[in-house]
């Protein structure tokens, strides 16, 4: 089960757009949609747009368990999170 659903996750994540996947580490590290937009140079209402779009793919409701779906997936390391 908790392979099937990491498989899942990494297919969804490979089916982002490039600008979901320069914010997915930096939501999944707990950055907020204005700090997000402001290291990406967008609006934050974009960052919004892309943490919605993020959290709908990935089939997740909280930031733990966007975090678990990062780490698990190998876009963030637990070393960046210090």
């Amino acid at each position: 089960e908790m392979l099937r659903s990491l498989v899942g996750s990494e297919m969804c994540i490979r089916d982002s757009t490039n600008r979901e996947l320069e914010a997915l580490p930096l939501f999944s590290k707990g950055l907020n949609a204005k700090q997000v937009a402001q290291i990406l140079e967008i609006m934050p209402k974009t960052a919004h747009v892309h943490k919605a779009n993020i959290y709908s793919k990935l089939n997740v409701t909280t930031s733990f368990e966007l975090l678990k779906i990062a780490i698990d997936a190998g876009v963030i390391q637990l070393d960046e999170l210090t």
